[in-house]
């Protein structure tokens, strides 16, 4: 095997992980899922930190890193909210805002020019405290995780979600309408 398909693999075991986690915590084996789940948010950060220093980013690179968080995170939610841990219009939330930026980068790519991903720092925040969000319920009630730190965590979460989605939007219509200018200057 080379060592330039690491980041890949990584990914993908991301994404096959997805589901026994989920499964995991419907039945109701949180320590375990909690810490698959943090292991497996640590190797995004690895994978992409190989990508990026070795030069190994690739375009199925590009497309099975944030599907494997996207299905990663959605699971994880969908799961929590099955056991009335998470309420559901949080979990419509993520769905949303990850449909939305799914759909976006579709049309995007699709009708403007190709599409690279590039996350923002907004964007990766926005993950981490998700990401933190949903472990905290995963263990709420153990490790000193209270109630009142998990409302905290989803009211922040709530706010970066929001704040994220339409940052996205706004970004690439932009771009969008730039791009446009730039191809027929008669629409000024």
């Amino acid at each position: 095997m080379m060592l330039r398909h690491l980041p890949n693999l990584i990914s993908a075991a991301r994404l096959i992980m997805a589901v026994p986690i989920a499964w995991l915590i419907s039945q109701g084996e949180m320590d375990t899922a909690a810490l698959l789940f943090v292991l497996f948010a640590v190797s995004d950060v690895l994978d992409g930190a190989l990508a990026r220093r070795y030069g190994w980013q690739s375009r199925l690179g590009g497309i099975l890193d944030p599907m494997a968080d996207k299905l990663l995170v959605v699971l994880t939610a969908l799961a929590l909210w099955h056991l009335e841990r998470l309420p559901g219009w949080f979990v419509a939330l993520i769905f949303a805002r990850d449909l939305a930026i799914a759909l976006g980068a579709a049309i995007y790519h699709r009708w403007v020019e190709s599409l690279a991903a590039e996350p923002t720092l907004l964007s990766k925040s926005t993950t981490a405290v998700l990401t933190i969000t949903l472990v905290a319920y995963m263990v709420k009630g153990e490790f000193a995780i209270s109630e009142q730190l998990c409302l905290l965590l989803l009211i922040l979460s709530t706010i970066l979600l929001a704040c994220s989605g339409i940052h996205y939007v706004a970004r690439y219509t932009r771009r969008a309408l730039l791009h446009r200018r730039r191809a027929d200057p008669s629409h000024e």
